[in-house]
């Protein structure tokens, strides 16, 4: 199994800059767990990330050689340029396996082994919060994997905890969604659900959910 130290490690290295992006990245394992995620990953896989941010998973997943490929979109420009300079500190082989773009969720069209939407549910607005579930799941290709984390609501000081966080750092409002409302989601889509768990982590509650397609 994947250890928290050992992304910790690897991100330390991905992101050395000395900016308010960097600092955030290096930090992010400590209130994340990246290495479930990490794990929930079959290697050899073909990875698309939706809302990859600054590239921090698929960057892991490459420093670690768990994929043969990964594509990582996201809305914000800035994100991509920073995911875009990180993977230039990864080794040529691993680099040329990344591609980052600037792309709405909606726009996305790939489809791969596994699919990643990793605290991206709560930025999306209520209304349109099933919708994008769904087409996240639908660029996995048959057979394939959908892998699900967004923090959680429960309980309500820890919920509380990652209002304020996103508030602060991404000047967000949290649109909790509940666990039973995500399940039956992934029911109503014909999603086989392989894992589903809670996991503190400091202050923060995080949601993770791993999902078949059907073949």
């Amino acid at each position: 199994m994947t250890s928290g130290n050992e992304i910790a490690s690897i991100v330390r290295t991905l992101y050395p800059e000395i900016t308010f992006r960097g600092w955030m990245q290096r930090h992010r394992p400590a209130i994340c767990p990246f290495e479930l995620v990490v794990d929930a990953i079959p290697v050899g896989s073909q990875v698309l990330d939706i809302g990859c941010g600054s590239g921090l998973l698929l960057g892991v997943l490459a420093a670690m050689d768990r994929v043969v490929g990964g594509t990582g979109v996201d809305t914000s420009t800035a994100a991509i340029s920073a995911a875009e300079t990180m993977s230039q500190r990864l080794g040529a082989e691993a680099q040329q396996r990344l591609r980052f773009e600037v792309r709405g969720e909606a726009e996305t069209r790939d489809r791969a082994d596994v699919v990643t939407m990793i605290d991206v549910m709560h930025h999306i607005p209520i209304p349109i919060q099933r919708d994008a579930f769904a087409r996240a799941a639908a660029q996995a290709r048959p057979g394939g994997l959908f892998v699900y984390k967004d923090i959680g609501a429960h309980p309500r000081w820890r919920a509380a905890a990652n209002r304020l966080h996103d508030a602060v750092m991404a000047r967000q409002i949290v649109h909790y969604v509940p666990d039973a409302v995500v399940r039956e989601w992934a029911a109503s889509l014909g999603l086989t659900e392989l894992h589903w768990s809670h996991h503190p982590r400091l202050w923060y509650e995080h949601v993770l959910g791993v999902y078949r397609v059907a073949a």
